[in-house]
């Protein structure tokens, strides 16, 4: 029910944020990190001020588990609202941001962080495990029952994708470069999605080998390789070049 804050350098904890009622599910980092965002158990997101320690305001207030969240920048051509009150000096970075979050009841929702408007709201079948965004108006969305979605923010009654390639649930989603994404499994896998308009590549996949049956919890890329974090204690490390050469495209 806390977030913790660690120095790199030292390894010592300056900061430790206390405000939620059940498990933190996940966050996001604002800006340059002056504050973040933490989804919840409780229902909650919330807003953090990491200089003082202390919590800016409710985003979303809702009845079931939060899973997963993201940020995304929009431009001007998007209506965010305006605040009802004059927002904190301490909101450093809010405005033109949205905040995505997916829920266990199926809930996707999207929020402006500067007016703490919805900007909508609408429900999946599956509960909602993991989010992230594409490009800056495009999300990918993965559900317990092993489908994937890719939304619009401007069109996001009806998907412009659908994959359902397996009935292993997703547990985690990484957006690569706005062209494709790396999703893991329960069941162990991790693979690549090239997204693009062309026929010939959207339909190619790379899987990454390595744990056996072993959930894959999160994935991280540096630019050079790919690291995948799974249940079986062990971090795994893959050349992007070699995914490269897979799908004979330029990632």
């Amino acid at each position: 029910m806390q977030l913790k804050i660690w120095s790199a350098e030292t390894g010592q904890c300056p900061v430790t944020l206390r405000g939620h009622t059940a498990a933190v599910m996940d966050i996001c980092i604002v800006d340059r990190g002056r504050n973040i965002v933490s989804v919840s158990k409780d229902g909650l997101a919330k807003l953090w001020d990491c200089g003082q320690s202390s919590c800016l305001g409710d985003l979303v207030d809702t009845s079931v588990t939060i899973n997963c969240c993201c940020l995304t920048s929009l431009g001007q051509e998007y209506n965010l609202g305006e605040p009802e009150e004059s927002p904190s000096e301490r909101e450093i970075g809010t405005s033109g941001k949205v905040l995505l979050y997916g829920c266990e009841d199926g809930t996707v929702g999207g929020v402006a962080l500067r007016s703490r408007n919805t900007i909508f709201n609408f429900s999946l079948k599956s509960a909602v495990n993991c989010i992230a965004v594409l490009v800056y108006d495009k999300f990918v969305v993965g559900c317990q029952n092993g489908q994937i979605f890719l939304f619009s923010l401007r069109q996001h009654s009806e998907p412009l994708m659908t994959w359902f390639e397996s009935n292993s649930p997703l547990l985690s989603v990484l957006s690569y470069k706005g062209e494709g994404f790396f999703c893991g499994r329960a069941d162990g896998s991790c693979v690549y999605h090239p997204f693009s308009d062309s026929d010939n590549v959207k339909h190619v996949r790379v899987q990454l080998t390595g744990p056996d049956y072993d959930p894959v919890y999160d994935i991280a890329c540096d630019g050079k390789f790919v690291f995948t974090a799974c249940r079986d204690s062990v971090i795994r490390k893959y050349e992007l070049d070699k995914v490269r050469d897979a799908l004979q495209i330029d990632i």
